[in-house]
């Protein structure tokens, strides 16, 4: 439990690290103290931590506890968007008759009783912030952004923080512009000026915390 350990096809015993092609699926929190990530190869992994542990997938327990996990959810929601196995949106059913920071204790706690994991939920007045929230909720926690705290929470984040901004859209701004804050300073036209219409119309409303996109939709 508190060893830094990998999920990936390597094995721990016999094993050449040069000549590895085998990346990281996933990695759990210790591992991530090292600096080491989802995707990251293995031998590089290794560089950062020699006595990192790892262990094979196991498919059969990744369905089980995400079936199981998926149905909690749905006995929570009155829309539902999955996102991966262990990942997703939902709209809380009014009718269950708790607030939404009540509501998130309850369903982590039905989660760790039927799964035997942890879970971290975020909690938002729409589907970017609820996102947003959830990393500050984990590791094992809950993180509610109400709506009057909004601006505030949005201004203080990184923009490498906001889904869907990487490297690409990054580099096409000032390297002194870091936050969406900084963001804030530049109007609509020179954003889509820098990184196109499309993208540029994204970033803007993304430094605002706007989102207008529904749970119940579901994604591609």
């Amino acid at each position: 439990k508190n060893a830094p350990i990998a999920v990936t096809h390597a094995k721990n015993d016999n094993f050449n690290v040069a000549d590895s092609s085998a990346d990281i699926s996933s990695c759990n929190y210790e591992a991530r103290s090292f600096g080491i990530k989802n995707d990251m190869y293995i031998k590089e992994a290794l560089r950062l931590c020699p006595h990192l542990q790892m262990i094979p997938y196991d498919f059969d327990a990744y369905n089980r506890a995400s079936c199981t996990f998926y149905e909690i959810l749905s006995g929570w929601a009155s829309e539902f968007q999955g996102i991966s196995c262990d990942e997703a949106f939902i709209e809380l059913d009014e009718t269950s008759g708790l607030d939404p920071e009540s509501a998130a204790q309850a369903i982590r706690a039905e989660i760790k009783q039927k799964c035997q994991i942890d879970a971290s939920i975020g909690i938002g007045p729409n589907m970017l912030i609820a996102r947003l929230a959830t990393r500050k909720a984990k590791p094992n926690g809950q993180f509610q952004v109400k709506k009057n705290d909004l601006d505030e929470f949005i201004q203080n984040q990184l923009l490498s923080n906001l889904p869907g901004v990487g490297g690409a859209i990054l580099e096409k701004l000032p390297p002194n512009i870091l936050s969406c804050q900084d963001i804030r300073k530049f109007p609509l036209s020179d954003l889509q000026n820098r990184l196109g219409h499309r993208q540029g119309l994204n970033l803007f409303r993304k430094a605002r915390g706007e989102d207008d996109r529904s749970v119940g939709v579901q994604m591609d």
